[in-house]
């Protein structure tokens, strides 16, 4: 999750950033919660990767919108339940 969040990062912005990684983590750790049951290694990666790429796409969506400045304290998680 951290590796696709700053891929995405990278192809979007142009930069890698610190904070971008730990939300990237973050990101991992909500998506991966759920499922950890029923997945192996392989399907963890994918899990963390299609999560992140969620995850990033909405937080896109929020930072071009007012909800933005509403909800900034929990976008992570907040993002995570509705993708």
């Amino acid at each position: 999750a951290i590796a696709t969040w700053m891929i995405l990062q990278f192809l979007h912005e142009g930069i890698v950033s610190f904070t971008g990684m730990c939300t990237g983590a973050v990101v991992g750790l909500v998506t991966i919660t759920p499922v950890c049951l029923f997945c192996d290694s392989p399907q963890s990666i994918a899990v963390g990767a299609i999560g992140s790429i969620a995850c990033y796409g909405f937080h896109q969506l929020q930072t071009k919108t007012w909800l933005y400045d509403y909800f900034d304290d929990a976008s992570v998680t907040r993002d995570h339940g509705i993708a």
